[in-house]
């Protein structure tokens, strides 16, 4: 994937210098997703259930242009995650799930003023709906 500007997209307030310019922002993003049902079972009652598991992995590189469109900065993130899935389908359609997923980031910030900034985290989600066909 190529870079991109993101300058058109941004929500908010976005202040203009003199001569009418703003930031502008680039980014190559790269991620995937994939799982498999590790679990399956059909129920005499038309039910069924399915569980499996998931894993992710994500890169995000990105810069930035000071209003003078000289270099501000750059950032990179790295993500990667691991989740599991349960899902009970009913006869008529209807079914609840639940989703349990943990995802690990990495993310670093090189400004071109000032010194980087490294920081590491991790966030569990668990994660439950209902829904129906």
């Amino acid at each position: 994937m190529g870079a991109r500007d993101l300058s058109k997209w941004q929500t908010g307030r976005r202040t203009k210098n003199a001569f009418g310019h703003t930031p502008e922002y680039n980014y190559d993003l790269t991620a995937f997703q994939v799982g498999t049902d590790l679990y399956r079972k059909v129920r005499a009652d038309g039910s069924h259930e399915q569980a499996g598991l998931s894993l992710s992995a994500a890169t995000l590189d990105a810069g930035v242009n000071h209003y003078t469109r000289r270099a501000a900065g750059e950032d990179t993130l790295r993500a990667y995650g691991l989740g599991a899935y349960w899902t009970h389908f009913g006869p008529s359609g209807w079914y609840p799930d639940g989703v349990v997923q943990v995802n690990r980031f990495d993310i670093k910030a090189r400004p071109n003023e000032l010194g980087n900034l490294n920081t590491r985290g991790c966030a569990p989600d668990l994660f439950q709906s209902v829904g129906g066909v």
